[in-house]
């Protein structure tokens, strides 16, 4: 097969925004045809949630490109069309090194980080906005459209759902951890780590959802990532949940994929439920609603205090109540799951 267009895609991280980031690769093929042969930069730690993509034909880490330093891989190739969807230093300098006919994204130009207009949509919203912090926050909290919306426009592409790709060993082997004695299994991943607290449901709040959620025909079960152990200890400790939090990214992916149910902050596990078609509830308070498209298979539900899409981590998350959550919890469960 001779091969017609070569696109380097640069997304290091975040994880949840890696998997989101993945939406494309379909669309990207169908745009270019069978030659479609597309590259994958990103960081170690993410390398599980690619490695079996069919749409991905090389996979590369960016822990040998340390500094924006091409790694041999890439030396003598040159590209059609370079994505740079991270505005950090390392992935600009690798987007400002290889070789491209065209690029769009943020890449690095006489010491400063910039992005392509036909980006602009994206990153006039972020921390590189060359209208400034304060103009893209305001437009982070009017815009309407998802992560996938905005870069189907901004790619020419069509992205009709989302769908992640896992170890089938590391699927199987989760089959175990999520046989719960109930009909229903619900997944609480209420915890969103250390570097945003107010993502989080606040403890009191997360204590008495579960409690609430004791009327549900349904088992429970708490989860979390290591940076979330000590939340979910003291929820464990009040409630009696079984909890997990030391998984590998593949055992986690198929946990979340055996469940019915997951309720989850704006975090990795959400991703993972959406591009595995799973039922979510999911809450935000510094981050945007608006920007996560649950594909018709979640709800959504956001604080109604002054700060909300503010990007604080102290933002006020007082009005995510439990009663909130399981009124969503319980129109979901009672909708089928579809497939």
């Amino acid at each position: 097969m001779s091969v017609t267009t070569r696109i380097l895609v640069l997304k290091l991280g975040a994880l949840g925004d890696v998997i989101r980031t993945s939406y494309i690769l379909p669309g990207l093929h169908e745009r270019f045809g069978a030659g479609t042969f597309v590259t994958w930069v990103t960081a170690a730690s993410a390398l599980p949630l690619l490695r079996f993509n069919p749409y991905v034909a090389s996979l590369l880490s960016v822990d040998r490109c340390a500094g924006g330093t091409l790694p041999p891989e890439l030396a003598d190739e040159e590209f059609d069309w370079v994505l740079s969807f991270d505005d950090e230093a390392e992935s600009c300098g690798l987007a400002h090194r290889v070789r491209a006919k065209k690029i769009s994204g943020a890449y690095s130009a006489e010491g400063c980080i910039r992005y392509t207009d036909d980006t602009g949509a994206w990153f006039d919203m972020g921390l590189v906005s060359w209208f400034g912090k304060e103009k893209a926050d305001q437009l982070k909290l009017v815009n309407r459209l998802s992560h996938d919306e905005i870069f189907a426009r901004m790619l020419g592409i069509t992205i009709a759902r989302p769908i992640f790709f896992n170890d089938p060993l590391a699927e199987e082997s989760a089959r175990s951890l999520a046989d719960l004695p109930a009909p229903r299994r619900i997944g609480l991943n209420l915890s969103a780590g250390k570097r945003w607290p107010s993502k989080s449901l606040r403890l009191d709040e997360a204590i008495r959802l579960v409690e609430q959620l004791r009327s549900v025909d349904a088992n429970c079960l708490l989860l979390g990532g290591v940076a979330d152990e000590e939340y979910l200890e003291v929820v464990a400790k009040k409630t009696g949940l079984p909890f997990i939090c030391r998984l590998s990214l593949e055992s986690f992916a198929g946990l979340v994929r055996q469940l019915d149910l997951l309720i989850t902050s704006d975090s990795l596990a959400l991703h993972l439920a959406i591009a595995q078609r799973v039922p979510s509830v999911s809450y935000y308070a510094p981050t945007s609603a608006a920007e996560i498209n649950t594909f018709g298979m979640g709800a959504k539900i956001a604080s109604t205090s002054p700060d909300y899409c503010s990007y604080r981590p102290d933002a006020d998350n007082s009005t995510i109540t439990a009663e909130r959550i399981l009124i969503e919890a319980k129109r979901l469960l009672a909708v089928p799951r579809v497939e």
